[in-house]
């Protein structure tokens, strides 16, 4: 007891000498300026350019109050201390209390004194109000050594009022055993409804390796199981430390996530990053064929719009979000999914999926294209008006030549030259050189068109430009 009250003598003391040191400067302030406002680079003086007066009496005030306590604590017996600091804390309202102390200072005397200052009011936890709870639990965090009282913590967790509750687990993280802390935690995630406070909770387990993994599978459960908003959840979900964290994709609910997916494509970087490439099971992986379809389409720009410097327009998506997330994934469908399900996926497959999944499956890309292509060719004029198109049948890998009329005055007779190839790696057909023979000086260029997509260009003709668009598709006949 004699620590204690040796330890809040020294605090008060130290605040009255503080309080002196304000006003002596408040003083010298007044004497110097008085109600003039300080010169600009006198940086010191100008903290109590607003009201010095004022300032000077409220430290004057609060002077008093504590010489005033400093002497009650002096001459009272220490084993009775403990008990009069708990009689001022409970006695506050509205910020002040006993003695003329403030709430805070109320707490700072109850912390110095140490342990025997905060015990009454443990004592009889049940019995008071939600501040004084939270302000006992709070102290704890503040005694050395460090105290983890089990009846207490335990009525705390068990509190009507979510800050006791929040107070309590914390007590429980900094003050008790690692094992002790989870297996309150775990209580508060079964027991709570409200969302934010679920949020809360799981912000409160430590942010390391080993710990992330855990946060990361809460996570994923609550909202799976409706009891986190999606909005809420995406901050976490979607943080560079859960990018790392281990994920247990048995308890993935696929389906859940791909409508999450479908509906968030701001987030879908994120989902793809910390949830989709991490999936290694062909059960899984089957239910997100989707996904495969949009990562083809991406990394093979099928369905866009290719232009001699690269891809005009691309097929929607946000796998730009994450680099080479395209090819990431689709290497994680390539070596998790069966041959089985690559030739079941094979058979109801659009053109550039199954030319792919056929690579994977060892076979011949080539013998998967039709022999015989519709070029498809179309040249608007700078206002939109089609001034020239045809549909032509050629062969892969054999010249082609033809000469198409126009169909506009405002146009001319083209002679086309070229020979389609197609690129294996990048799975896309190629026509090197399209000769167009345009007068007085005609083009050529290499036209890299997409398996589904098709390949624009702008062309000068008189001064104009002209788009030229073309596409291939498998012949009809």
């Amino acid at each position: 007891m004699n620590v204690g009250k040796v330890r809040l003598l020294s605090k008060l003391e130290t605040d009255l000498a503080e309080s002196r040191k304000q006003a002596d400067e408040l003083r010298a302030y007044l004497r110097k300026y008085g109600s003039k406002p300080p010169p600009a680079d006198d940086r010191q003086a100008l903290r109590f350019s607003i009201d010095p007066q004022l300032l000077l009496n409220t430290a004057l005030q609060r002077q008093q109050e504590q010489q005033e306590f400093l002497e009650i604590v002096r001459q009272a017996d220490a084993r009775q201390i403990p008990d009069l600091l708990k009689a001022v804390l409970l006695s506050c309202e509205q910020g002040r209390c006993l003695h003329r102390l403030d709430y805070s200072a109320a707490e700072e005397a109850i912390a110095a004194f140490g342990a025997p200052a905060l015990q009454p009011l443990l004592d009889s936890f049940k019995t008071l109000d939600m501040p004084r709870k939270e302000s006992s639990l709070n102290l704890l965090l503040r005694i050395v050594p460090r105290q983890c009282p089990n009846t207490v913590l335990s009525q705390a967790l068990n509190d009507q009022v979510f800050r006791v509750r929040a107070a309590s687990l914390n007590v429980y993280k900094h003050n008790c055993t690692a094992s002790a802390f989870e297996q309150s935690l775990n209580t508060l995630l079964e027991r709570e409804t409200d969302s934010t406070h679920l949020v809360y909770l799981l912000d409160q387990i430590p942010e390391d390796t080993g710990q992330n993994s855990m946060v990361f599978q809460r996570l994923i459960g609550l909202v799976q199981g409706r009891r986190i908003a999606l909005d809420q959840a995406f901050g976490k979900l979607c943080s560079a430390a859960m990018s790392q964290a281990a994920l247990n994709v048995n308890q993935l609910d696929i389906p859940f996530w791909w409508k999450v997916f479908e509906a968030n494509p701001a987030r879908q970087g994120c989902l793809i990053e910390n949830l989709f490439l991490k999936v290694d099971q062909e059960k899984s992986l089957r239910q997100l064929r989707p996904l495969f379809q949009s990562a083809v389409a991406h990394r093979y720009r099928f369905n866009a719009v290719q232009g001699l410097s690269g891809p005009a327009t691309m097929p929607p998506g946000s796998w730009d979000a994450i680099p080479d997330a395209d090819a990431q994934m689709l290497s994680v469908f390539e070596h998790r999914l069966s041959a089985a399900t690559k030739r079941e996926w094979l058979a109801d497959a659009a053109m550039g999926e199954k030319l792919l999944l056929t690579q994977w499956l060892g076979q011949d890309v080539q013998g998967a294209l039709p022999g015989r292509l519709q070029l498809h060719l179309e040249v608007r004029s700078p206002a939109g008006e089609i001034v020239s198109s045809t549909t032509q049948l050629v062969r892969l890998g054999q010249p082609f030549q033809f000469t198409l009329a126009p169909r506009a005055n405002s146009f001319q007779e083209i002679r086309y030259d070229g020979t389609v190839s197609f690129d294996a790696k990048r799975l896309q057909y190629r026509i090197n050189p399209l000769v167009v023979g345009l007068k007085p000086s005609g083009a050529g260029f290499e036209a890299n068109i997409p398996v589904t997509g098709s390949f624009e260009t702008d062309l000068l003709l008189r001064q104009e430009k002209f788009r030229w668009r073309i596409r291939l598709t498998p012949a009809t006949d």
